[in-house]
């Protein structure tokens, strides 16, 4: 009779332990969710900032060289525009 009594209390324990296991896991979840796009959002951020300088400074230290690149891109994007 005792060894069937711990025994439940043992289970309703486990149970509890289980369902409080996976609450944490459920609150994890999110807050690494959110880690996650707060640390993406700044690192887009960062490399669109970081592109955006790139870009104006090449165009400013080789204005030719940026007009001739995006005549081809133009041309290639034409190209591909009107192929049937």
């Amino acid at each position: 009779m005792i060894s069937r009594t711990k025994r439940k209390n043992g289970h309703a324990n486990v149970e509890q332990s289980f369902d409080t296991l996976v609450d944490d896991f459920e609150t994890l979840k999110g807050d690494v969710g959110k880690l996650i796009h707060s640390v993406g959002r700044s690192a887009v951020d960062d490399v669109r900032n970081s592109a955006g300088t790139a870009v104006r400074d090449a165009v400013r230290t080789r204005p030719i060289g940026a007009l001739a690149l995006a005549a081809g891109v133009g041309a290639v994007v034409g190209a591909l525009l009107l192929r049937e």
